[in-house]
């Protein structure tokens, strides 16, 4: 602990020369004595500022600073250090230069530090509460709580116009709204500054118009030498709506810093603001009645005032809010290194006094969860220590209070344990809505190790023993599974931004499938109130089993496990309707992708009984992202065609574009592509130009203008939309030439490869049945047909593309072994493989 005493001495040594140095002052007469002094004791404050400033920029990467957002806070010191230091204009009234500038700059500088603790709260506040009125909804709402709702939302807009701004119009304000949501620094700084404008376009007026602008005038009184001051002709009316502009930011700060449901009390810069107003307040109480009172004359005197005045103000904030949050973490790693210390200790040495050992540990696992809820400070020191802390917080569990038990005596609630991890899952989804994947999901591996009772840190690859599941109480079980959810979700964020990361992959599919496993076999399961802690679960396995390669659980069959997640899951959602839904179109989709489709076309039967779209599908989408049960039921359109019960497909195509589309979001392109796909595939199999023209159409009105319209922003799965529309086009004009002939033929002549190729090859064979490659195979067949008469050599070209793609579509399709991977794939490719062969052969 040597380093927090250091500090203090180096803090009273600091403290004792500028009593000094403020002794001198006011025992010195002449004036550039006096400026001297001055200006050495306001360069030694501003100096202690910007090194505040410079060491919270340094540490900005560690974790526990990172949650305070630290670039904010060293620019909020930086303004105050400027602030501080243009207070030493105060002494020298006799040039036009100095009170010309001393106002704008001190004004202009706290009304940014007020703004930054507003743009601070409100980012805070918008990550935490992903819908910014920070669980302040309903009745609960009272009149002050309703202020800081509007308080909220008005910087919500002006940070959606800075997005709008920034991204040249391509961004649509309220786009980047809801849950999803990220709220960057550049976001902040935008809303700080467009805060700061009126008292900007204030003090350009003062510095500009003669007429406003302070200047020097000396005043002269007998024949004894004159003094200075500034003054300004339009009177003190602009300094006045200065001030008063400074301090709306600090009050608004205030309002929306008042205790809310969503952000614990270490986020809430509260206290710090109200105990720097009133510290300054009671200087400025003494301050500037002592200014009115000795005049003009004295004017060193009352320089000194005026930046004292100014200096109540500036430091108790940078030090309230910003210099204490750097002490805590020197004193938190101060105090982790201690507890590692003292830990290692007592297990060597023991000791004799039970009583007086369980003391200490309650004390320490205190410690611990405060450690945790201020952030878990960890430098790169973490991995040695946490072992050793470990080892503390088992001793430490042992002998701790249990505060829930399970009706068994085996699962059992630590009320301790529990608040820790609360605590540090907000911690996490700051960091995720931050963008630091990696550090929420070491967020979530402490959570995870807080339930660990048999030593060792938690591992992603071993996970949890037998014991350690069944010793989980009810409100455990939900934690750890939702925390092992989340994880699986961080991981695979990951492994999409970087394909290469094999492990990440890996432990997002070793995760999701811990959860349900763990849920499956935990005694606790019967007492969990809220069984849909485990549906998102299921929903992301489902997505895994169809998009990715997996080794499924104790050397089951990847069928045998499939078909056992789509029964758990329906289980698990009995008497949950939109829950019941998507289960339902859960174990559809594995029964497709066994080739079981009748029995699929059953489940899907029981599933359309219970699903209302105007319902559920807004429902679903909010809580599983996407609504798997229109999908499916799209999907199921071409199942039916496909064998042979036309006429059923052709109502159904009907009924999701008239009962199903309707209720899709008109943003929600990618999923109006999924669900219209097998239905205008389904259209255009009719062999009538009617059907396909009713096709083009909806395929153009929902899916290819409004992505073309989109532009770059548009999701890169809407690239696909073009050969379907080529397809669609060509059908519905009866195989005959068509306005947009030659410009198709060129892009599918010489297109380059869309983003994800691989992606769009699974994709489409599991949503459409149909590997990508071939639907651009039929499109290159569609055109062949059209051209053939008119250029010979275009029709070639085609054709040989054609058949190239084919090539891609025979390895989809089949496996080394010979093994069709999807039949109803291998029909469609083998039907276009046949069309082009005959088109090519010579006539």
């Amino acid at each position: 602990m040597k380093a927090p005493r250091n500090q203090r001495y180096i803090a009273a040594r600091g403290l004792a020369l500028l009593v000094a140095l403020a002794a001198v002052i006011g025992s010195v007469d002449g004036t550039t004595s006096f400026r001297v002094c001055f200006g050495v004791l306001l360069f030694m404050i501003c100096v202690v500022q910007l090194q505040v400033a410079a060491d919270l920029y340094k540490h900005r990467n560690n974790l526990l600073l990172q949650l305070f957002q630290p670039d904010s806070l060293s620019l909020f010191v930086t303004a105050g250090a400027i602030a501080s230091i243009a207070s030493l204009l105060f002494a020298f009234s006799e040039y036009d230069a100095t009170c010309a500038l001393r106002q704008p700059i001190i004004l202009t500088s706290i009304t940014f530090m007020g703004n930054l603790l507003i743009g601070r709260a409100w980012r805070i506040g918008s990550i935490i509460s992903s819908t910014a009125t920070l669980a302040s909804t309903g009745d609960e709402i009272d009149n002050l709580g309703m202020a800081r709702l509007k308080v909220m939302n008005v910087l919500n807009i002006l940070s959606q116009i800075g997005r709008y701004v920034g991204s040249c119009g391509r961004e649509k304000i309220g786009s980047n709204s809801g849950i999803r949501r990220t709220i960057t620094f550049a976001n902040s700084i935008f809303v700080v500054v467009v805060l700061l404008i009126p008292q900007l376009v204030l003090q350009l007026v003062n510095l500009s118009v003669p007429g406003v602008r302070m200047g020097s005038v000396e005043i002269l009184e007998g024949e004894s030498e004159g003094h200075y001051t500034c003054e300004s002709r339009a009177g003190p009316y602009v300094l006045i709506v200065g001030i008063v502009l400074a301090a709306i930011p600090f009050g608004i700060s205030l309002l929306i810093n008042i205790k809310s449901n969503g952000i614990p009390d270490n986020f809430r810069e509260l206290d710090g603001i109200v105990a720097s107003m009133t510290s300054s307040f009671w200087m400025l109480l003494a301050t500037l009645p002592t200014v009115g009172m000795i005049g003009q004359t004295q004017f060193n005197a009352r320089a000194y005032l005026l930046a004292a005045s100014v200096l109540s103000f500036v430091l108790p904030l940078s030090y309230n809010i910003a210099l204490t949050r750097l002490q805590n973490v020197a004193i938190t790693m101060s105090t982790t290194r201690f507890q590692i210390e003292t830990t290692s200790t007592d297990l060597e040495t023991g000791n004799a006094n039970s009583k007086e050992r369980s003391s200490i540990q309650r004390r320490r696992l205190s410690t611990r969860t405060s450690t945790i809820s201020t952030g878990h400070a960890r430098e790169n020191s973490r991995s040695k220590e946490r072992s050793s802390i470990q080892r503390q917080r088992l001793s430490t569990r042992s002998s701790t209070t249990i505060l829930f038990s399970s009706r068994d005596g085996k699962g059992q609630d630590d009320l301790q344990i529990l608040q820790a991890a609360e605590e540090t899952a907000v911690m996490g989804k700051m960091f995720d809505t931050m963008g630091s994947k990696s550090k929420a999901v070491d967020m979530n591996r402490d959570i995870l190790t807080l339930f660990k009772v048999e030593g060792g840190d938690y591992s992603w690859e071993t996970g949890f023993t037998f014991s350690e599941i069944h010793s989980l109480g009810p409100k455990s079980l939900e934690v750890v599974v939702k925390t092992l959810i989340g994880s699986s979700k961080l991981w695979h964020n990951i492994f999409h931004l970087n394909s290469d990361n094999k492990e990440a992959k890996k432990r997002g599919v070793k995760c999701c499938m811990d959860a349900l496993d763990i849920f499956d076999r935990a005694l606790a399961k019967t007492q969990v109130s809220d069984r849909s802690v485990i549906f998102p679960g299921y929903s992301l396995m489902s997505n895994i089993a169809r998009t990715m390669t997996y080794v499924p659980p104790n050397n089951m069959s990847h069928e045998e496990f499939e078909l056992s997640l789509g029964e758990n899951f329906v289980k698990e959602t009995q008497y949950q309707q939109y829950h019941q839904c998507r289960a339902l179109a859960f174990q559809a989709d594995i029964m497709r992708k066994q080739g079981k489709y009748e029995k699929a076309l059953s489940v899907i039967d029981v599933m359309k009984s219970v699903y209302k779209p105007q319902l559920h599908s807004k429902v679903l989408v909010k809580e599983y992202v996407t609504d798997q049960c229109v999908e499916i039921v799209a999907a199921s359109t071409f199942w039916l065609h496909h064998y042979g019960r036309n006429d059923e497909a052709l109502k159904l195509c009907d009924q999701v574009v008239d009962r199903f589309l309707p209720e899709i979001e008109a943003t929600e392109l990618l999923t109006k592509q999924i669900v219209l796909t097998p239905i205008c595939r389904t259209l255009a199999n009719q062999k009538q130009p009617s059907a396909a023209k009713k096709a083009l159409e909806l395929y153009r009105t929902h899916v290819s203008d409004p992505a073309a319209l989109a532009g770059g922003k548009a999701h890169p799965v809407l690239g696909m939309r073009v050969p379907i529309m080529i397809i669609l086009q060509c059908c519905s004009s009866g195989d005959e030439a068509y306005d947009d002939l030659s410009t198709d033929v060129a892009y599918m002549l010489s297109r380059k490869d869309l983003p994800y190729p691989a992606y769009f090859e699974t994709g489409c064979l599991t949503r459409w049945e149909a590997a990508w490659s071939t639907i651009c195979a039929e499109a290159c067949l569609c055109l062949a047909k059209i051209t053939g008469c008119n250029c010979q050599e275009k029709s070639s070209a085609l054709i040989k593309e054609g058949l190239k793609l084919l090539e891609v579509s025979a390895k989809t399709l089949k496996k080394e072994d010979g093994t069709i991977v999807n039949g109803m794939a291998y029909s469609y490719y083998s039907r276009i493989l046949s069309e082009l062969e005959n088109l090519s052969a010579p006539v």
